[in-house]
């Protein structure tokens, strides 16, 4: 029989706060893309010998160089701090306890974007552009470049991020 003074349970809500596991795996992502932001500021390629100048290096972002009357520009290190950013501010909600599916699937993706720009930057043979004063361009593809440290920085953040945030979907509390 019903009782009008008996106590019923609080109704539960759909949705639970986020355990200590998901906060974690939240603070890793966002420590990955820190790397990714940090390192798109470093040396993303070099070549010791910039057609008889000397030795010129080139970070992911930074001004265009002026080496005599050549203007050398590189800009591989944008879009990666770009989605470096979006993956820090998903993180942070992550870690707040919201969103924290949707949050690990942005860093699944953002991270393989990332991959795949940083994975290229490494592979290429010709990273950078170069135009004289004309603003005629110049063939940069005969200069023998080396891989800097920004660049593998960003692979081996992106890749961790992309496992952190794999690991995000499957725990998501």
């Amino acid at each position: 029989m019903y009782s009008p003074y008996a106590v019923l349970p609080e109704p539960r809500s759909g949705k639970q706060p986020a355990g200590s596991t998901a906060r974690l795996i939240g603070w890793l992502i966002a420590a990955a893309a820190v790397v990714i932001v940090v390192a798109a500021f470093l040396t993303w390629h070099s070549t010791n010998d910039w057609f008889g100048r000397g030795p010129l290096s080139l970070r992911g972002l930074g001004p265009d160089k002026q080496v005599g009357r050549l203007v050398v520009g590189q800009g591989w290190g944008f879009i990666p701090l770009v989605l470096a950013l979006v993956a820090i501010s998903f993180a942070i909600v992550r870690m707040c306890g919201r969103l924290s599916l949707t949050a690990a699937i942005l860093g699944v993706v953002t991270s393989l974007l990332v991959l795949v720009l940083a994975g290229s930057s490494v592979l290429t043979d010709d990273p950078a552009w170069a135009e004289n004063a004309r603003g005629k361009d110049i063939d940069t593809s005969g200069l023998e470049w080396s891989t800097g440290i920004g660049a593998w920085l960003t692979l081996a953040a992106a890749g961790a991020m992309l496992v952190i945030s794999i690991v995000g979907i499957v725990k998501r509390r």
